[in-house]
């Protein structure tokens, strides 16, 4: 979910059922994660990313089409990147950024099972543009695998999780989240989330590498 400005705050906590967890702007990062990257656009709000592939001088980024949707150029961690490659039916796009003193880790991608556990992660902000992104994981579980050929876990996401990794327990990127049934006011506790199969970034991967 592309977000522009939320006005909600948002603390480290870890929910009693296991479901959530958040890191404020000023807490760590655990080095698992510190390959799911900011994507912003000043005139339209952000979204995440991941990184999934790199070569001697670029990073590749997946991540949800309608974050850069209309765009040629976003700012990945605050650098100028180029979007490269787009699928809008299928709401997955590729993002270069160029290699600077930033060392991302390249992840793998996998595939999941019905009832298979997962964690969905990604950036909000809460507090407004003037404030940090804040980091999100939410747990959860698959509980459909196809349905419009997309997978679906009752794992929520907030505003800005958008093309956001879906791992599973080996820490393999098997979606990319794409659009949530809102609840809550809004920002879903644990509601339906729907992720794009990373089958469908690596369509779009072998065909920008066949250009």
């Amino acid at each position: 979910m592309k977000t522009a400005i939320v006005s909600i705050g948002l603390v480290v906590i870890m929910m009693a059922t296991g479901a959530c967890v958040i890191f404020s702007p000023t807490s760590p990062i655990p080095s698992s994660y510190q390959g799911v990257v900011v994507l912003r656009d000043e005139g339209s709000g952000a979204g995440s990313g991941f990184v999934f592939a790199e070569d001697k001088s670029y990073y590749y980024i997946g991540t949800a089409e309608h974050v850069v949707a209309g765009l040629t150029e976003i700012e990945v961690d605050g650098i100028i990147s180029e979007v490269v490659a787009r699928d809008i039916i299928n709401d997955v796009a590729i993002v270069r950024v160029r290699k600077n003193k930033i060392v991302y880790p390249v992840y793998s991608l996998g595939r999941v099972r019905l009832e298979d556990h997962v964690y969905a992660a990604g950036y909000t902000w809460g507090n407004g543009w003037a404030a940090d992104p804040t980091f999100m994981v939410y747990h959860g579980r698959i509980t459909c695998i196809n349905w419009d050929q997309c997978l679906s876990s009752n794992s929520g996401v907030f505003p800005g999780m958008s093309g956001g990794p879906l791992f599973n327990r080996k820490h393999e990127v098997v979606g990319i989240t794409s659009r949530a049934a809102t609840a809550w006011g809004g920002y879903p506790i644990t509601t339906l989330s729907i992720f794009v199969p990373v089958d469908r970034l690596m369509e779009l991967w072998n065909e920008y590498q066949g250009e």
